[in-house]
């Protein structure tokens, strides 16, 4: 009787500890979905620009968009958006984020493009296309990237809303490519004019064959399909010339220039512009 009779608060211990922890998800679950909510209310979210460089001539060919948030640093941009999908509000913050973008980047520098993030359930939406259609930025001069953290289970709604941005010369770009779901069959699917490899895999790809091996292939692959490679993330000059010499075609990260809030800073080469970003 006496085990039993402990076995027994054992399991209600248990549930206990389950219910308090329970408890404790549904309420994180309600401060995310109000904090989303008020920066949709407020438009309180901002962007800030980085340069994409050619690593033939090291000049300026793009700048990506990449939104910013109240709160502290360590509550980055990918648990924002993170937050708004489970509350069922992340087309409405992607929207928000690039409605700001849009607006945001005034005139581009010299025939730079502007790259802005997407996601499939965003561009399915016809989301995208509208801002774009609403906004002063011609479509020729957009990359859209493709981002996407889980797979994706409907290829044939997401390509019927990829068809309609390219009907108006929008360029396709497959972001985080070596990371989560961006595989080899996600990027044949899509047939992007641009292959972004993932920041993880240009970190240390000097030192590091695996690496190495992985970009080649994805740079030999591209070169078959006609689009372009991008290194995500490039912060050591050991990185830049590692990823010159294995023929990817331009590059991104701090070692070529800061994210800045005012895009109109980079005219010529952003390596010569790189300095800390503006707040």
């Amino acid at each position: 009787m006496r085990g039993r009779g402990l076995d027994g608060w054992g399991r209600a211990g248990r549930l206990m500890s389950a219910v308090v922890a329970d408890d404790r998800a549904v309420r994180s679950r309600e401060r995310s979905r109000a904090r989303v909510r008020r920066v949709l209310a407020e438009r309180s979210l901002w962007v800030v620009f980085q340069p994409i460089v050619s690593l033939d001539t090291l000049t300026l060919v793009g700048l990506e968009a990449l939104a910013r948030f109240p709160g502290p640093a360590a509550y980055g941009p990918e648990q924002w958006f993170a937050d708004a999908t489970a509350a069922g509000l992340g087309v409405e913050l992607e929207e928000l984020a690039l409605s700001v973008a849009l607006a945001s980047v005034g005139e581009l520098p010299g025939t730079a493009y502007l790259s802005v993030n997407a996601s499939p359930a965003y561009v399915a939406s016809g989301g995208v296309l509208r801002a774009l259609v609403a906004s002063t930025v011609p479509p020729d001069r957009v990359v859209v990237e493709v981002t996407e953290h889980s797979s994706v289970s409907d290829y044939a709604t997401l390509g019927a809303g990829l068809a309609g941005l390219r009907e108006r010369g929008v360029r396709v770009a497959v972001d985080d490519a070596g990371a989560g779901f961006a595989s080899f069959r996600h990027i044949i699917t899509l047939a992007p004019d641009t292959i972004k490899i993932d920041r993880a895999l240009v970190h240390s790809i000097d030192a590091d064959p695996a690496r190495r091996a992985f970009a080649a292939a994805v740079v030999m692959f591209a070169l078959d399909r006609g689009a372009a490679v991008v290194a995500e993330g490039v912060e050591t000059q050991a990185e830049l010339e590692t990823v010159t010499l294995l023929g990817m075609d331009a590059a991104q990260g701090f070692l070529l220039a800061r994210p800045d809030r005012d895009p109109g800073r980079w005219s010529e080469s952003p390596r010569l512009a790189a300095a800390t970003p503006s707040p």
